[in-house]
């Protein structure tokens, strides 16, 4: 039994490295980079020779041929998986296989071929994340997030506000606690036990201590604003903006 794949030229090194983890657990893969030579292999393969087939998105234009309902259509028609597919999320892509399977390949492929391929379809989407390995297909990169010049002088600032006010290494914690969950609002009680994993009365005299420290700080930034609010009995939020943006709240 075996794998057949189909990608570009210049992607057939991450496909080998890709190859190498499968074929621990499967059969072999057999790489293609030429489309008319791999689609004439599928189609003169015999019966159970062919596990699924593997294709890459930029082989075929999608409003002149879809690979489902070609393959579907040939003598021994297999499941097919285009594996750097950019629509599904990473943690979704062996769901996506199976559906699009189930929605494309029945009845041509027996039902049951499908269900059996779906532990297979989890282990290949696992592949993906070994070493980053997504990172060397096109298709399914992440893309990098997109940052305003406002927002990056806003995360600067963010960046820089422990060193500049001088926080001790604990209102550090307690800081950076607050920016990862900024906007939400935090009890006393979690923040506590993430600074000491202990929640008493003591503990809390020490919270509000750090907290008046922080919002000092905060006073005396002039490059960025940081609010601490208390919301309620015992919870507190941070928000941060930029000055200019809060002025436009305010107006």
């Amino acid at each position: 039994m075996s794998v057949f794949l189909l990608t570009k030229k210049e992607q057939v090194k991450a496909c080998v490295e890709l190859a190498s983890y499968m074929e621990r657990t499967c059969g072999d893969v057999i790489i293609f980079t030429d489309e008319a030579e791999f689609y004439a292999c599928i189609d003169t393969a015999s019966a159970d020779e062919i596990d699924y087939v593997m294709i890459d998105v930029r082989t075929f234009q999608m409003d002149m041929f879809n690979p489902y309902t070609y393959i579907a259509s040939l003598n021994n028609p297999v499941p097919v998986v285009i594996y750097n597919d950019p629509y599904p999320e990473p943690d979704a892509r062996a769901a996506f296989w199976y559906t699009k399977n189930k929605d494309y390949m029945l009845p041509s492929v027996g039902a049951s071929k499908i269900e059996k391929l779906m532990p297979a379809f989890v282990l290949l989407q696992s592949f993906f994340h070994q070493h980053h390995l997504h990172n060397y297909f096109k298709g399914m990169c992440p893309a990098k997030e997109f940052f305003t010049k406002n927002e990056l002088d806003l995360k600067d600032a963010v960046e820089h506000f422990v060193e500049k006010h001088k926080l001790s290494k604990s209102r550090k914690i307690l800081f950076d606690f607050f920016i990862e969950n900024e906007g939400k609002i935090l009890s006393e009680e979690e923040i506590c036990m993430k600074l000491w994993k202990e929640y008493s009365d003591g503990k809390k005299q020490f919270l509000y201590s750090y907290i008046s420290e922080i919002r000092k700080a905060c006073r005396n930034e002039e490059s960025v604003k940081i609010d601490i609010i208390r919301t309620g009995k015992g919870l507190y939020q941070m928000n941060v903006c930029n000055y200019s943006d809060s002025m436009k709240m305010k107006n």
